[in-house]
């Protein structure tokens, strides 16, 4: 079962593209080996990989030189990565859930 991967943008500006070049080689290598898995498998890969947040959002947690994590629903077979942020607590704070809800509204 295969699943497309789409980041989320505004108009022109693509904000998670931003995002994940902003981030250290090495993060950038694993990001892109995490999608690999996440086109193949989708979200049924699971903890520690990935984790359900509510009925309709996910999240993606990688690990190495930061910890990032990415918000993403699911549509269609289509995995919309909604949003991405470097996570700095042990608990997701509740301003990057509600980012990651208002998106999820326009999609």
């Amino acid at each position: 079962m295969s699943y497309e991967i789409e980041l989320y943008q505004i108009r022109e500006r693509k904000i998670i593209d931003d995002f994940i070049e902003s981030l250290s080689e090495k993060t950038i290598s694993k990001i892109f080996w995490m999608f690999d898995l996440l086109e193949r498998y989708g979200p049924e890969i699971g903890m520690p990989y990935v984790k359900r947040i509510s009925r309709e959002l996910f999240e993606l947690r990688i690990r190495k030189q930061e910890s990032v994590r990415f918000l993403f629903t699911v549509k269609n077979k289509t995995i919309w990565i909604i949003h991405g942020f470097k996570k700095k607590r042990m608990k997701i704070q509740n301003k990057e859930i509600k980012i990651a809800l208002n998106r999820l509204t326009l999609i």
